[in-house]
């Protein structure tokens, strides 16, 4: 006769081995929830993070220049323009060189980068002065010897001022005023050529939009809900109608090529689009003898219509 216990031990054993993988199974979901609620809160602590000390990620001022223009054998003048109460923007006024001196070609507004200050842009005055230019080059709020803090808003009102004097002081047509904006100082000088009447526009580095070039570096942050700031250079260049000069070099690794060639499709008016050698710090306009001949371009089509 068969003991009715041997035929139940296999019941027991499969609902044990039932519940111990029920038990498992609710120790890995507890496991994967936890883990997905820590990468929850790191990558929130993170965006938190970074919206709080974008600035600081954005904007690197430099301290006062160490040296001026008269090392490079320019003449020059301090220039100090009032942007808010209390607060002065710090420039250089710099004639051309030679015999243009006594009659510009016209005159630059230049807009620099995020980074440094107008110290290490003296070579591009010198450049410019020697095709027959005037050249102001001035500080951002916070960068150099200027005062108070940068921003958005406060980078657009420094280059008005710019502008301002340029057209006011130095006694400059707005036909015969450029601005060049290189990197971030590209969606500056955008911005002031599509709301100021000016001969011409040169964009050297630049990105379409702040969040564009951010989504870059930072592809696994929202970037765009994070920016307070939008520094919108393609917005600003659609209905720009004015001849522009587009520079870009292909093998930037901070403004992507891809952008800059964005910011040239979107424009609106006559335009041209230079491909430079080299990465995002290299020499500019004056890469190549190509790129040079293609400034020299636009200086003709923008200043002698």
């Amino acid at each position: 006769m068969t003991d009715p216990r041997s035929s139940a031990a296999p019941a027991v054993d499969e609902r044990g081995s039932v519940r111990s993988r029920q038990r498992s199974k609710r120790r890995v979901r507890g496991i994967a929830v936890r883990l997905i609620l820590l990468v929850g809160l790191v990558h929130g602590g993170l965006c938190v993070l970074v919206f709080a000390v974008q600035d600081d990620l954005l904007f690197h001022p430099g301290p006062p220049p160490r040296t001026t223009p008269a090392a490079a054998g320019l003449t020059f003048e301090d220039v100090w323009l009032d942007v808010a109460e209390g607060e002065r923007v710090h420039g250089w006024w710099i004639p051309p060189i030679g015999p243009a001196s006594a009659a510009p070609r016209g005159a630059v507004v230049y807009c620099h980068g995020n980074a440094g200050s107008i110290g290490e842009r003296i070579w591009v005055a010198q450049d410019l002065a020697q095709r027959g230019l005037a050249v102001l080059l001035f500080d951002y709020r916070g960068f150099g010897s200027s005062d108070g803090r940068p921003s958005e808003s406060a980078l657009r009102v420094d280059a008005r001022a710019a502008y301002d004097h340029v057209r006011e002081v130095r006694g400059f047509a707005p036909e015969r005023i450029v601005v060049h904006g290189r990197s971030l100082g590209g969606a500056v000088a955008a911005r002031l050529a599509a709301e100021n009447e000016v001969a011409g526009l040169v964009l050297e580095s630049t990105f379409t939009r702040l969040a564009d070039a951010a989504g870059h570096h930072y592809p696994w942050l929202p970037v765009g809900l994070l920016l307070r700031h939008e520094f919108d250079t393609r917005a600003a260049v659609a209905a720009f109608d004015r001849p522009l000069l587009v520079l870009h070099g292909r093998d930037d690794g901070i403004v992507p090529f891809d952008l800059g060639r964005r910011v040239f499709e979107g424009a609106g008016g006559p335009k041209r689009f230079v491909e430079l050698d080299g990465g995002h710090n290299g020499p500019g306009f004056r890469a190549t003898p190509a790129a040079s001949a293609a400034y020299d371009a636009f200086l003709v089509e923008a200043l002698e219509r």
